[in-house]
Parts: structure tokens; sequence; C-alpha cells
């Protein structure tokens, strides 16, 4: 499917439709995978974070270890909700409903991934608590949010070679569908 505008015509809807259901079922598999992922990493890191205030008895490093496995949490439920949300699609709505449903899904930018910022958040604060008397501080504050930028940047840049097709040709149904 190119990027170019569709026509409404049932061949191309079709084609769409299958191009979607593709996309939509690899990104719910996506988001499961990533969800296990986590919950393996929020058990590791908890245990882990166990072990060493067993050691250490010293509570900054148990608020901080266990912020990690806080962080996996929200991940591992703002990837459950993707998943739902990716793979258990209703394409039997209206032409109208599913398309606007489309947009929705696929927009790069969402209010519901705040989530997303406050997990970053959260892993920051934990491991700027562990290097809080280290001399590299400002350093380890510069590599994390550049890391983060980059990866924000690397996810817009994935959305914009595969999904944006999706978005926009759904936005330009819609425009069709609604303008006639």
């Amino acid at each position: 499917m190119s990027n170019s505008k569709i026509s409404k015509d049932t061949n191309n809807m079709g084609l769409f439709i299958d191009k979607l259901k593709k996309e939509d079922n690899s990104y719910g598999n996506l988001s499961r995978g990533m969800q296990i992922f986590y919950l393996v990493m929020m058990i590791i890191y908890s245990a882990r974070t166990v072990v060493e205030y067993l050691e250490t008895r010293e509570v900054r490093d148990l608020v901080s270890g266990f912020c990690m496995p806080i962080a996996f949490l929200i991940f591992v439920i703002v990837f459950g909700k993707f998943h739902k949300e990716f793979k258990y699609v209703d394409y039997s709505l209206p032409t109208i409903s599913m398309l606007k449903n489309v947009v929705k899904r696929y927009r790069p930018f969402q209010f519901k991934n705040i989530w997303v910022f406050v997990a970053m958040l959260i892993v920051n604060f934990g491991l700027s608590l562990k290097l809080a008397d280290d001399d590299n501080f400002v350093e380890f504050q510069l590599i994390f949010w550049v890391a983060m930028i980059a990866a924000v940047l690397i996810g817009l840049l994935v959305w914009w070679i595969k999904y944006k097709v999706l978005y926009d040709n759904a936005l330009a149904l819609i425009t069709e569908l609604e303008g006639e």
C-alpha cells in the first residue's frame, strides 16, 4: 500500500483493512511480548533489591531499588492496555467509527502515554538516589535524558516509517466519507 491517498472503493478499502489487521495483530503481539519482558524484569529487580537491602540495610538502597520494579509495573500495565487495544479491534463497527479508532490508535502522541514519562521519571529518581553521592551525577543526568530523547526520536522514526501510512490513509478515508 503506498502513501498516496486511498480511494474509498471496495478494493482499496479491503487492502487497507487487510494491512490494518496485519499491523494491529503485529503490534498487539509486540505489546504482549514487552509486557512479559517487563514482568520478568520486575520480578528480577524486586528480588535483587531485597537481597541488596538485606546486605546493606540502607533505606536508600531499598527505595532506589524499588523504583525500577515500580516503573516496570507501569510498563506492564501500559503494554497490557496496548495489547488489548491492538489485538482485539472490532472491525465490524461502522466504517467511520472504525477509521476514527484507527486514527486514535496510531496517533504518535497520546495523553495516555504520560504514564511512560512517569515511569521514566521513577527510573531516573531511583538511579539518581543511588548515585546521590557520586561525582558523576550531572553526567549521569545528561546521559540519561539524552538516551530518553533518543528513544523518543527513534520511536517517532519507526512510527513515521511503519505506521504513518495507516494514520494518514485513515484520515484521508474519513475526509472522503464525511465529504459525501
